[in-house]
């Protein structure tokens, strides 16, 4: 598990462990403004940390990562969000580990946990009949959603979709492959792929379902059947100053969809939503969208949708310690 115990100062007098630590450590960019869409370019599924003096993201225009991983920014002053930040289909592979903090001396603060909640179970179905997949669990505080299960379709043989899996601080969880008179693939585990699809009917389809990469489709299907590829990641923002959220602005980090089925069959699970934590020591004002939802399905039979993921706002003036900045 990541507990950090590296104490840094910052030249405000600010005293921080953990990852608000490896972000007082950076020497900062001055203050940024984004106009236009952009995609910082990072490690794939490795962690994209930046400091700014401030941060502006404009109406209309999306700040994202370019590859897998985690973004996790410190604002000196103040964070205006118009736009859109996003951490959609964004999420990382790899073992989760508690991502904590202290500020101050306060108590250590969680801000994302290394298990995430649990996927929805495969389901069953006899000859003759069907079954929609199970969604994956939402995440309580600090976990992202769990993946969903496959839908199954049991024409000529009894069979079991794929199970979803659990998320983990860095992804939510991808989603099981659904079953056509064949079992469906589990999603994997540690933010991996997503489940295939199971098809014994090749006249039939059994969709894919979402994870990184998705999970393939099996059957009778077109490209539209395999899973999404992405799952939610990890959004870490600390801000010193005033955080403003717009009418259209959004800080979102969204699963991707399971795979859909061409006419009967079972469709993919959908993968869980990541993990968004805000803490403020300024005034918080939201007008907008602050969310992390689980991708969905479709299908004859359709798999299940992910689970959303946590999202917490914390005003760090709230943590028992004195918080003085400047």
């Amino acid at each position: 598990m990541l507990y950090h115990h590296v104490s840094l100062q910052n030249a405000s007098g600010l005293v921080g462990t953990g990852e608000l630590a490896a972000l007082l450590a950076l020497a900062g960019s001055g203050a940024l403004t984004v106009s236009s869409n952009t995609s910082w370019a990072n490690t794939q599924d490795a962690w994209y940390r930046a400091r700014f003096s401030s941060l502006t993201v404009n109406a209309g225009v999306i700040l994202t990562l370019a590859n897998r991983g985690v973004m996790s920014i410190l604002v000196d002053g103040n964070l205006t969000v118009n736009g859109t930040m996003s951490m959609n289909q964004r999420g990382a592979i790899g073992a989760g580990s508690n991502v904590v903090y202290t500020v101050n001396g306060s108590a250590t603060q969680t801000i994302a946990a290394a298990a995430g909640a649990s996927g929805g179970a495969g389901s069953y179905a006899v000859v003759g009949t069907g079954a929609v997949g199970n969604s994956g669990a939402a995440g309580a505080a600090g976990q992202s959603g769990g993946g969903g299960s496959g839908g199954t379709d049991a024409n000529d043989a009894s069979c079991t979709s794929g199970a979803g899996a659990a998320g983990t601080s860095i992804s939510g969880g991808p989603g099981g492959g659904g079953a056509m008179d064949a079992n469906g693939g589990a999603g994997g585990a540690g933010g991996g792929a997503g489940g295939a699809g199971g098809c014994g009917n090749g006249g039939e389809t059994a969709g894919g379902g979402a994870g990184n990469p998705g999970g393939a489709a099996s059957g009778y299907y077109s490209a539209s059947c395999s899973g999404g590829t992405g799952t939610g990641g990890l959004i870490i923002l600390f801000v010193l100053g005033n955080v403003v959220v717009g009418s259209g602005g959004q800080i979102v980090s969204a699963g991707s969809n399971g795979g859909g089925t061409v006419g009967p069959g079972g469709g993919g699970g959908g993968s869980g939503g990541g993990v968004i934590y805000l803490g403020h020591a300024g005034s918080f004002s939201n007008s907008g969208t602050i969310a992390a939802p689980g991708g969905g399905s479709a299908g004859y039979y359709p798999g299940g949708a992910g689970g959303a993921g946590n999202c917490r706002v914390v005003n760090l003036n709230t943590l028992g310690v004195d918080f003085t900045v400047g």
